[in-house]
């Protein structure tokens, strides 16, 4: 392995950081023509109403960075059509990092219509599993040739 003096360290980094900058700048433009694309979409006399200082403030908002998606322990995204429509499930499963908690408490009968649904959930999940493993069981040994119970059946 190559050893690297200081100076070399001191270039890659400054390569990185003008990478970097490269990249922010890029970023920075592409945010600028978006927001400009977005100021044209409004209908010219509203436009026309707005002062300078309105149109920095909004075009500021609208180039601030956005928060990105937290990710998921399970990111499940399932589509598929039947009969005429189509439909998808959703399962997402990760850590609580909303800042804000709910305003309202549940009422007691949403309250215990979320606890059966996730009850009846977690049940069929278990009978989906159970019976999976049954399945496979069951198709090994018929493939091996055990038989359970000696003479026809």
């Amino acid at each position: 392995m190559a050893s690297m003096n200081r100076s070399d360290c001191i270039d890659e980094v400054g390569m990185n950081q003008k990478t970097l900058d490269r990249e922010h700048r890029d970023q920075a433009r592409h945010s600028e023509i978006t927001s400009a694309h977005d100021l044209e979409m409004l209908d010219p006399a509203m436009r026309a109403s707005f002062s300078e200082p309105q149109i920095k403030a909004i075009t500021t908002l609208l180039n601030a960075p956005k928060g990105r998606p937290a990710p998921k322990l399970v990111d499940l995204e399932l589509q598929f059509n039947l009969l005429a429509h189509r439909f998808f499930v959703v399962l997402y499963v990760g850590r609580n990092r909303r800042t804000k908690p709910r305003d309202e408490a549940l009422e007691a009968p949403a309250r215990n219509g979320n606890i059966i649904a996730i009850i009846l959930i977690l049940i069929g999940f278990n009978l989906l599993i159970s019976f999976s493993i049954i399945l496979v069981a069951y198709l090994i040994k018929a493939a091996i040739g055990i038989t359970l119970f000696p003479g026809p059946h």
